[in-house]
């Protein structure tokens, strides 16, 4: 069933959408543009992407199948009135069988086989007891074979479907023979030229099965006995395996055995900027072979393939980028040559080649060196040309033409002071009236007496905020300012009567 949210209009909103115009870093970096919420997408989790033949991109979402056609989103997802609806919203794996055949695999749902042409869909669900069906609920990864055999990840084991008969199979005797286990958790699949079929699991490492040989072998135990979890498998187009651990990067080339493994270093930027690696895509900018890498925790990662060196992308500290999240879940290059990074909180960022010149903030204004130690989560220039920094440890004013800095910091012996010293956002409505949302409340700046006026959740008063963690503001030409919260949801604050309203999911 298509249906089209403005669910979490707000949500996901990040700094990434306002800093676009200033310039940080320190030289020639990737310019990301984010495509979330606000453009239409159902959901700022995105955990799986892939493309038909009719060029059509398809993300798959914490609520609900987005497709994308380069201009609008077309939301498919779930209805217990609908049977011929997805069975679930959140969309973890995603697998294109042919032209009319688009495997959907949820969390907590079961298996979807929907066709792209017609939005047809039959459900796939795991029945206790029932032999021959669908032997877990949660779907974490498909791959599809030659054969018609349909693979599948779950945390049980390895399952194949006969997409002919829609007969269901436990693959795990398989694995068992070399790992003496009764179940496996299946996080990651892939199935190369030779169909071969490469199996990712966490806690058992990396496994292949040969069909042509029936065996299996296991992977980077005697090398790499530290890694257990396979977050991700790649191969180039030079037929090299790019290899997604729990303990870095592993190249990988199948022909010879031969192996490198990229970690991080804490006193060398050129290395990666976390070992937990998530995705990894190839990608060609001018005449030179990159590949990038999406990490937990540390941002995107650009590995130079001819230099063997590694530029990091990431936000926080005092240098912002456009990602909005230092969690990168997919990574995708779609037949354009764009590459699409799907993040857990933040939506899409996609890059299509562009490089924009950075300057750090300090250069700009010609600050002193180490004026800011905090991680830095928000940026804006006012109307009096001044800028506004959101730290971790309070909020900073600078004054463009004075260079001067002021700090604003909580006072609990002030009720006019900034109500937390966690500042998160900073928005400029249509009538100049300052914002800051921070961990514990709303502030609204009074630029006559450098005071805050704060809106914070109380239960005794049904038009205030539903939660004080605030993560994103935008207003309407209707005078309404949009509240973004990290556990309650949207709110709408008319300012002119100063009430405040939760707005339900889906609404």
């Amino acid at each position: 069933m298509k249906k089209y949210l403005l669910k979490y209009f707000i949500i996901g909103i990040t700094i990434s959408l306002v800093l676009p115009t200033v310039l940080f870093s320190h030289s020639r970096d990737p310019m990301f543009t984010q495509v979330s919420v606000e453009q239409g997408l159902s959901n700022v989790a995105v955990f799986s992407i892939t493309q038909d033949a009719t060029g059509f991109l398809w993300f798959g979402t914490a609520d609900g199948l987005n497709k994308y056609d380069g201009q609008r989103f077309t939301i498919f997802s779930s209805s217990a009135l609908d049977s011929n609806s997805l069975s679930g919203d959140s969309i973890l794996a995603l697998c294109l069988q042919d032209s009319q055949t688009l495997w959907v695999g949820t969390s907590g749902s079961g298996l979807n086989r929907f066709n792209p042409m017609t939005g047809e869909v039959q459900r796939y669900s795991h029945q206790n007891n029932v032999p021959l069906n669908l032997h877990h609920t949660d779907i974490l990864d498909l791959a599809c074979d030659l054969q018609g055999r349909l693979w599948i990840g779950t945390p049980q084991g390895l399952t194949t479907l006969d997409t002919q008969t829609g007969e269901f199979k436990s693959a795990n005797h398989l694995l068992k023979r070399v790992i003496d286990k009764q179940s496996f958790y299946i996080r990651e699949l892939y199935i190369d030229d030779n169909q071969r079929l490469w199996i990712g699991t966490a806690g058992d490492g990396l496994l292949v099965y040969h069909p042509e040989k029936d065996s299996v072998q296991t992977l980077f135990k005697t090398d790499y006995p530290e890694i257990h979890t396979i977050h991700a498998i790649y191969r180039d187009t030079n037929g090299i395996y790019w290899i997604g651990t729990n303990a870095g990067l592993v190249r990988l080339n199948s022909d010879t055995g031969r192996t490198h493994r990229y970690l991080h270093n804490d006193f060398d930027s050129a290395t990666l900027a976390s070992d937990i690696v998530l995705s990894v895509c190839e990608d060609y900018i001018g005449n030179k072979k990159y590949l990038w890498i999406g990490t937990k925790n540390g941002g995107i990662n650009q590995l130079d393939m001819q230099e063997n060196k590694i530029a990091r992308h990431t936000c926080g500290s005092n240098t912002l980028c456009c990602l909005g999240s230092n969690i990168i879940n997919k990574v995708f290059q779609d037949r354009s040559g764009v590459v699409w990074f799907g993040t857990d909180c933040c939506g899409l960022n996609k890059y299509t080649g562009e490089e924009m010149h950075f300057l750090k903030l300090e250069d700009m204004l010609n600050l002193p060196r180490g004026w800011e130690q905090s991680r830095v989560w928000a940026f804006h220039q006012d109307i009096m040309d001044d800028y506004w920094v959101a730290t971790a440890d309070g909020l900073k004013r600078i004054d463009k033409h004075s260079k001067k800095i002021k700090r604003y910091l909580h006072d609990p012996e002030n009720p006019e002071s900034l109500s937390d010293n966690a500042v998160t956002t900073i928005f400029e409505d249509r009538q100049n009236n300052l914002w800051v949302g921070t961990e514990s409340g709303l502030n609204q700046f009074e630029r006559s007496d450098n005071q805050f006026q704060i809106y914070r959740h109380s239960p005794f008063n049904p038009f205030s905020l539903s939660d004080n963690g605030i993560v994103s503001l935008a207003d309407d030409k209707n005078g309404n300012l949009w509240i973004g919260t990290r556990m309650g949801g949207v709110n709408k604050f008319e300012l002119s009567t100063g009430k405040i309203y939760p707005i339900e999911p889906g609404l």
